[in-house]
Formats: structure tokens, sequence, C-alpha cells
């Protein structure tokens, strides 16, 4: 079983020297499934859904299960002059916050396996942006860019074992 919910909205606002843009998006994913596979003894090194073989001659059935939500949003501000000038420019900022979280375990022949795990991966972003462009003449166009941007990172799994750091680049570009 999936369920995933979505929704987004795009504004402008358009003043005398320039157009604020927001862009909203938001989604939910809910997942609920489960897997069952025959293990049956096969006449090769490793059986093609469960590894190697098991001894014995006699069917095993297999079984994983997983629950899981994975949720997102994100926002973005943009600020923008008029495209008609010499001189053209925009800032900006945007934001990105992105969840999942689940629930997962495994079985072979009834007893649940030490498979059986919770994980919550998490990426959150805030990024600074902005750009300028000055038309020197019908053919060249100098440019100036730049963006600043942010990631905290965290990847949590069973037993509390959680690793989480804060990534941080700076991207310039200028071109003619």
């Amino acid at each position: 079983r999936e369920t995933t919910s979505r929704a987004s909205l795009a504004a402008n606002y358009v003043f005398d020297f320039a157009t604020l843009t927001s862009i909203s998006a938001w989604s939910r994913r809910e997942t609920e499934y489960q897997l069952e596979g025959d293990n049956t003894v096969c006449d090769r090194p490793a059986c093609p859904n469960f590894g190697p073989p098991i001894a014995g001659n006699t069917s095993r059935i297999a079984t994983s299960s997983e629950d899981g939500v994975i949720r997102d949003f994100s926002q973005e501000l943009r600020l923008s002059s008029a495209q008609d000038g010499r001189l053209t420019w925009l800032v900006g900022a945007n934001y990105s916050d992105i969840e999942a979280r689940s629930v997962a375990a495994g079985r072979l022949l009834g007893t649940w396996s030490s498979g059986t795990g919770i994980s919550t991966n998490a990426v959150e972003t805030t990024g600074l942006f902005a750009a300028a462009a000055y038309k020197i003449t019908d053919r060249w166009i100098f440019n100036l860019e730049g963006r600043y941007q942010e990631d905290k990172v965290t990847d949590g799994v069973q037993l509390g074992a959680t690793l989480s750091d804060t990534f941080t680049s700076e991207t310039p570009r200028v071109i003619l």
C-alpha cells in the first residue's frame, strides 16, 4: 500500500522595479508493504532471490516488511529586476527540508531476524543566491553570480547510532 499527497504554489508580485516570486512545495509519501519469497533449494551456488541455498532440500518461506514515511517541504523567494535594461539582477533564498523514516523487519521460518530496524534520514538545506548581468554591447554580456549553501544531513539507524554533519559550499561564477 502506498499513499502520496502533494501540493505546490507559485506566486508573483510585480513592483515597478522588480518581480517578487515565491515557490512553495510539500509532499508526503506513506508506504506499507510485505514481500514473501520461496527460498526453495536451487542447484546453483546462489539462488536468485534470497542468497545461498538452504540445506535439506526443503522449501523455506522468507518474509520482509517495511512501513515508511517520506515528507518534504521547499520554499524559494526570489526578487528579480526587469529584463529589458542593460543591467539585470536577482537575489534570492531557498529552503528545503526532507525526512524519511522507516521500520523494516524480516523473518525466516516464523522468527524475526536481526534485520529488524528503524531508520531516520533527514536533509535540511538553506541557500542564498544572487546574480547580476551587464550588457556591454549587443554581443557581449558580463555576468557575475554566486551561491552559498548549507546542508545539515542526519542518518540515524537502529541501536541509536546516528551520523550527522553540516556541509557548506560557496559557488562563485563569472561569465563573459
